[in-house]
């Protein structure tokens, strides 16, 4: 009866939802299915969604999105949703597509038991699962319509009723599992191969519980039941792809930045913990000892960046990475690096803010900090990478803009960025990267000036130990032989050294913003900033297939600007749109104080990404007026 249905229909992507209650283990199911459609040859990229508190309740969604081509964002519209909590999942039916599937539990453990015939025996019948079985009337589920999510469905939609409480009761003796029974149930249904999934259980649970071989019964008999019970409607299925994966891995952004550290030599991490960078430093404590490294749990975020601050005077490569609130606190050292001429990596995962916020979900609001943050004028290079991949490549660029321009590089992701999982191939990082301190030359040496007035703005620097490379460090402003100065002359010079080594970093080091989409004129070019650029970037694809005028320039580096590529592309624009999550519109009003192009905004605080489809929306909209 389950039938392989139709090859995939579908013209670009699925998206699924597997949404339950914190206890029903919907994200660790989402892991599992996500990982086996990546390991069957699927582009994905996946997202949870979870409550702050620590706690047994409240509602947890794995959304993810699997298609044959490669993407970069989200989708709003949901194509699968899988319930295995219907209270929660009947608010997700507003994303559901016209035709999409919905799997849900048809004899959920809610037994009404007035509804049993009088001579029903009660504990067998709770014994045997939720529902009641008689010879004369089968199966009674007497499941209110208004907790079904069976009574909220509209035409056209595709329902598929499976026991998932019973069947995870006969395989495990508990209803933790059955999560467990609706993977064999989708395995089934969308003939995702049954050893890759199996594969992928075992890697995930078997170290943690000693009763693998009952989840894997609570597998296959999720899958047995599908194909001896169910008649497939839906024209939905994930055929194993022929298609080479071995160079991609599976990854979020945190993971990227920690192996990002780990390849620039980095042998200091000190962090507190703090949502969502937490990852970072759980990563890196067990990866970085084994490369000689150290990681510092600190009493504090103040004390993080004062560790790094440290280990980047004395020549040692180090970091730190935090959210909102800790950067906040980390505020201080910033401008005492810039004053310093002190090389340090301050990676900021955004959340929702002000103060403690939104600790679960994602936000772009900490740019003006990450910019402006520090008392008198501190320059700072600022970077925002938009995809894992570039998690990687601009932490390890982080490393390398630090050490080469003694400064703070300040790597701005995002709690989507640093969580959302997708597959990766990492390009590896030039050699030179790996160096770039400006080390004195003999002539130096023979009269050592730490703060040296130089062309490019950057000082030889002498790291502790070096002979006759006596210096004074201090968060005074100082002359070239680091004697505290306070007079106009000194003080004009040396700001003027510190912003000029940042306009170095800009024509030497900050590539091109990239264009996309159509040469030349156009009637709306869009303009975005971390990870939102993914988004526009799928939108641009679709909207441009339809022959539209339309581009986009994908900025990377924050700070310096690359000014003139940027006016460029404004003059060819008819219109701009600067999409970003956050109320006020930081980067364009970062734009509006370097051009004089009229920006159209669309700011959102809706704490979850901004998806493909509301940006399409917004430049149609736009092309339309």
């Amino acid at each position: 009866m389950g039938g392989k249905g139709s090859p995939l229909t579908y013209e670009k992507s699925l998206t699924i939802e597997i949404c339950g209650s914190s206890g029903d283990r919907a994200l660790a199911a989402g892991e599992i299915l996500i990982k086996t459609l990546s390991d069957i040859g699927y582009h994905v990229i996946s997202f949870d969604a979870y409550p702050a508190e620590i706690r047994g309740f409240g509602k947890t969604v794995a959304h993810m999105r699997a298609g044959r081509e490669f993407m970069l964002s989200l989708s709003r519209k949901v194509d699968i949703l899988i319930s295995l909590s219907d209270r929660y999942a009947i608010e997700q039916l507003r994303n559901l597509n016209d035709e999409g599937v919905v799997l849900f539990d048809n004899r959920p453990n809610n037994v009404v038991y007035e509804d049993l015939p009088h001579d029903a025996d009660q504990t067998e019948a709770h014994r045997l699962g939720p529902g009641v079985y008689t010879e004369k009337e089968g199966w009674k589920t007497p499941t209110k319509d208004d907790v079904s999510i069976a009574g909220h469905l509209g035409p056209g939609m595709y329902l598929y009723g499976i026991p998932l409480y019973q069947l995870s009761q006969k395989t495990t003796n508990e209803s933790r599992s059955r999560n467990i029974v609706v993977l064999g149930a989708v395995a089934a249904l969308f003939n995702v191969p049954e050893k890759e999934f199996i594969n992928n259980l075992t890697a995930k649970l078997g170290k943690k519980d000693k009763s693998i071989e009952s989840i894997i019964a609570a597998f296959e008999e999720g899958r047995r039941y599908v194909i001896e019970n169910i008649v497939k409607l839906d024209p939905y299925s994930f055929e194993k792809l022929s298609v080479d994966r071995k160079s991609y891995r599976l990854m979020d952004g945190n993971k990227a930045v920690a192996q990002a550290a780990i390849d620039m030599g980095c042998k200091l991490y000190a962090g507190y913990p703090i949502t969502p960078a937490t990852k970072i430093m759980e990563i890196l404590s067990d990866e970085l000892p084994r490369h000689g490294g150290v990681v510092v749990q600190t009493e504090d975020e103040i004390s993080a960046i004062g560790h790094v601050t440290g280990a980047g005077f004395a020549g040692v490569r180090a970091m730190t990475a935090t959210s909102g609130p800790g950067f906040c606190l980390m505020t201080e050292f910033i401008g005492y690096n810039v004053m310093s001429e002190n090389p340090i990596v301050v990676v900021d995962s955004q959340r929702g803010g002000p103060a403690t916020g939104l600790p679960t979900k994602t936000e772009q609001s900490d740019l003006n900090h990450a910019l402006f943050a520090g008392n008198g004028d501190t320059p700072r290079i600022v970077v925002a990478p938009t995809s894992a991949k570039e998690c990687y490549q601009w932490t390890a660029e982080a490393f390398y803009l630090a050490e080469k321009y003694q400064t703070p590089v300040i790597v701005l992701m995002d709690l989507f960025l640093s969580l959302s999982v997708r597959n990766v191939s990492l390009d590896p990082i030039p050699d030179y990267k790996k160096g770039g301190n400006k080390f004195p030359t003999q002539e130096d040496m023979k009269l050592y000036l730490r703060q040296k007035i130089t062309d490019d703005g950057v000082s030889p620097r002498a790291l502790p130990g070096l002979e006759n490379g006596y210096q004074a460090v201090s968060g005074l402003e100082q002359n070239e032989y680091g004697t505290p100065v306070y007079d106009e002359l000194s003080h004009t010079r040396m700001t003027e050294k510190r912003f000029r080594k940042i306009q170095t970093a800009l024509e030497n080091d900050v590539p091109l913003p990239q264009r996309i989409g159509v040469s030349g004129r156009v009637k709306v070019g869009v303009i975005s900033w971390g990870s939102t650029t993914g988004a526009v970037m799928d939108a641009l694809d679709s909207i441009l297939k339809q022959g539209k005028s339309v581009a986009m320039l994908k900025v990377i580096v924050i700070n310096p600007l690359r000014e003139k590529e940027i006016q460029a592309f404004f003059d060819d624009c008819e219109k701009v749109l600067v999409p970003e999550l956050n109320y006020e519109g930081q980067f364009a009003n970062w734009l509006s104080m370097h051009f004089q192009k009229k920006l159209y905004r669309y700011n959102k605080v809706a704490a979850r990404p901004i998806t493909h489809d509301e940006i399409e929306e917004e430049i149609n909209r736009l092309l339309e007026e």
